[in-house]
């Protein structure tokens, strides 16, 4: 049985998993389906990551002490004076070392923290196609912190193993072999442990430890700080925040995005926080179990009858893009929604559900009156005049040609709608039903602007897109100016359309 808190985070007891010595045995065991006790970990480990994505797990095979030294080591790093720890500063081109105020959803963090990797990528960097963003480890002088490097090297290895471990549980959960996520892990580099120091918020309503996201990875292993209670989970069914308390003993599962793709989101990957504290600082080390830089992440296990959620997403554009979000705001953090093909946009990307009567309409009626394309022209030139006449109920703009449509049932085909009518359409601002339900799965659209201002039209139609369901993703450049990019935020069954003109 999956053991509740009063919090309701299941509590995974691990032990028998542990007791293993190579990923052999792990590998025979976990396929042996007479083994009970394995039987029950998988059962709840599925449970556990199709419902929360988040659970804690016992018995990991840790002992104590060994994760004491750990925390006393950690803490005697964050203790030194912030010029010696700012001497291994990361910087935007390593992704490894000490670094403060780390932007999360374009938002500072209030948190100081060391990022690192296993022994085996100490050295400077031989392939740079192989590791992104990063050169090497930073390590103070061993005289500044004696011991501090080999108990970090020695900790990462732990964690690496338990990752590992956890990852063909996944596997059979799935429906897969335990060793299938092998192959996406054949190097070390991808993979980070961090540590993580709160500092004492002097006005913690007005910040966050750390603002709400998901993790880009596989999955995370947190050590939480025994003492202080500040991380949040977002229970996907209720859509509430619920408390994800330290436990002593216990580490702190979370599914990462990449699984989530993995597995066409049976698992998801859950959108968590941590609360800001005016009361005591606070310390947590996760550890980032990712895949290899090369390899291209998409479903595997798609049930029969269904289709893939997910076009394939390359695990180094996507982490590079995760890499400059946190040096710079660049208006929007990169997000596996973005790469929805089918289904509804999962809750960690977007807004509250909407209804199909929340999205922009495309009405081409009025085009299809005049009888050539000066008299469309003219028509058009003549309401872009007048467009303060008709603010509350219109919105003139023009749709590019190039409007991204997607095909139900071919999810991996983007097919390009470029009739003359499309490319000259008036984007009508409609709450109405009764609009033809197209087959068609409308999921972005760019506006073009059509007047001399372009940059204030394009600020003005951000706060009209989002209210109709849409979320701005990016300025983009096209032949007649700057396009404003948006994506659907709605979950609706039919995607509400007009049909193409014939061109």
């Amino acid at each position: 049985m999956i053991k509740m808190d009063v919090r309701q985070v299941p509590v995974v007891d691990i032990g028998d998993l542990m007791t293993f010595s190579t990923d052999a045995e792990v590998d025979a065991a976990l396929q042996d389906t007479n083994d009970r006790a394995l039987r029950e970990i998988i059962g709840n480990v599925r449970a556990a990551a199709s419902e929360w994505g988040f659970f804690y797990i016992m018995s990991h095979g840790l002992p104590d002490q060994e994760v004491q030294k750990f925390q006393d080591a950690m803490k005697s790093f964050f203790r030194l004076p912030v010029e010696t720890k700012r001497t291994i500063r990361r910087h935007a081109t390593n992704n490894r070392g000490y670094v403060e105020g780390e932007l999360t959803k374009n938002k500072t963090d209030w948190k100081e923290c060391f990022d690192f990797v296993g022994a085996g990528e100490d050295g400077p960097v031989t392939d740079k196609l192989e590791r992104l963003g990063e050169d090497q480890n930073q390590w103070l002088d061993e005289s500044t912190l004696p011991g501090f490097r080999g108990e970090m090297r020695a900790y990462y290895d732990e964690m690496e193993h338990i990752a590992r471990r956890l990852l063909k549980v996944f596997a059979v959960a799935l429906g897969e072999t335990p060793a299938f996520f092998d192959q996406f892990f054949r190097s070390n580099a991808s993979s980070t442990m961090r540590l993580n120091h709160y500092r004492v918020a002097p006005e913690p309503e007005k910040t966050m430890g750390v603002y709400h996201h998901t993790d880009s990875g596989a999955l995370t292993i947190l050590l939480q700080d025994d003492e202080i209670a500040s991380l949040q989970v977002l229970h996907r069914e209720s859509q509430t925040w619920v408390d994800v308390p330290p436990r002593k003993g216990t580490y702190t599962i979370n599914i990462g995005d990449m699984v989530q793709v993995w597995s066409n989101d049976q698992f998801v990957a859950p959108l968590h926080r941590v609360l800001a504290s005016n009361k005591a600082g606070r310390f947590s080390a996760p550890f980032f179990y990712s895949p290899s830089y090369n390899v291209q992440v998409e479903p595997i296990v798609v049930k029969e009858g269904e289709v893939t959620n997910y076009c394939p997403i390359s695990w180094r554009t996507f982490r590079l893009a995760r890499f400059k979000g946190n040096y710079a705001d660049l208006g929007k953090e990169n997000q596996i929604g973005d790469y929805k093909i089918h289904g509804p946009i999962d809750v960690a990307n977007s807004q509250p559900k909407m209804d199909v009567r929340q999205i922009l309409v495309i009405d081409i009626g009025a085009l299809m009156t005049p009888s050539t394309d000066a008299e469309l022209d003219s028509d058009y030139q003549h309401h872009d005049n007048n467009r303060n006449k008709h603010e509350d109920s219109m919105m003139p703009v023009t749709v590019e040609a190039n409007m991204l449509l997607r095909i139900r049932g071919n999810p991996c085909v983007k097919t390009f709608v470029q009739t003359r009518s499309f490319q000259n359409a008036v984007v009508h601002q409609s709450w109405q039903r009764g609009v033809h339900a197209a087959c068609l799965d409308l999921k972005h659209i760019c506006l073009i602007p059509r007047v001399k201002n372009k940059a204030t039209r394009l600020h003005e139609w951000e706060g009209d897109a989002r209210a109709a369901g849409f979320r701005p993703r990016a300025v983009v450049p096209v032949k007649k100016g700057p396009a404003l990019e948006l994506a659907l935020e709605a979950d609706a069954e039919a995607i509400v359309a007009a049909p193409a003109a014939n061109p």
